[in-house]
């Protein structure tokens, strides 16, 4: 997952969420073989197939079209209302 095209004040929040992964793939780790000795193969299928939706519905919803967009305009899709930036130059 390359972060270069990131501006670099999303790049920092980017790397802040890319940290939670490890702690998601442990719970997952630890819950897996306890559900299915429990409950089958069928129900951890069904989990993540829930996820699955949700991280769609998330996709096709909350996220904006990036297709010919520059990174300005998406970063202000995600600013907060009456927030605006200042730009810096170098």
């Amino acid at each position: 997952m390359g972060l270069e095209p990131a501006a670099s004040c999303v790049k920092s929040k980017r790397y802040n969420q890319l940290n939670y992964a490890p702690a998601i793939q442990t719970v997952i780790a630890a819950v897996f073989l306890p559900v299915v000795g429990a409950h089958g193969y069928s129900s951890m299928f069904f989990l993540f197939a829930a996820c699955l939706v949700l991280y769609f519905l998330a996709a096709a919803f909350w996220l904006p079209e990036t297709k010919a967009k520059t990174l300005e305009e998406i970063e202000a899709h995600f600013a907060a209302p009456g927030k605006t930036r200042v730009a810096v130059d170098s």
